[in-house]
Formats: C-alpha cells, structure tokens, sequence
C-alpha cells in the first residue's frame, strides 16, 4: 500500500476508508469486530421488529443500508446519528387513539 512521500506532505492511501463498514470492520478489527457488529446489526433489526413500528423500522432497515454505503464509525457525524436515532426510537411510546 502507498503510505506516501513525508518529506513532500503526502500521506498516500493512508487517509481513505473502504465506504462499507462491514469491510471496514473486518479490516481493522478482524471476525470478532465484525461479530461485534453483526450482533448490532442483529440487535437493531429484533427491537425493530418487537416495537412494531413502521417509523421504527425504517429507520433502522436506512441505518442499515448506510452501513453498506459509507464506513459510518469512522466520523463523529455518522456514530452520533447511529448511536441516538435508536434510542430515540426506542424511547418514544405509541400511543393508540381510540375513539369513543
């Protein structure tokens, strides 16, 4: 891998990421990193299913889908967003409307 020239500045291949953060899991931490978030993965999609809610789970299944797209660890804008829009979901209560 080109790690660059430092007496010209130049870092090389070494300030890109992968854009998939599966792969890139797998890279920097091995199987058990990418176990790690295979049982968050696995974690997400279960509470989507026992809240059943559609607002729920699509956000989830678009959390999801963007781990495929873009390694999302890899900035504070990406943990940040991953990290709270669950406990977001998780913590609002469905209230059901009757009417009488």
């Amino acid at each position: 891998m080109y790690s660059g020239e430092p007496e010209r500045g130049d870092r090389g291949y070494l300030i890109y990421n992968t854009h998939n953060q599966f792969l890139e899991t797998l890279l920097q931490n091995g199987i058990i990193g990418l176990s790690v978030l295979l049982i968050m993965c696995f974690s997400l999609v279960k509470m989507a299913v026992n809240k059943e809610n559609r607002m729920t789970s699509f956000i989830i299944m678009l959390l999801l889908a963007w781990l495929f797209t873009e390694s999302v660890f890899e900035t504070q804008y990406g943990i940040i967003i991953f990290t709270f829009f669950p406990l977001f979901m998780t913590a609002s209560k469905t209230e059901k409307r009757t009417f009488s």
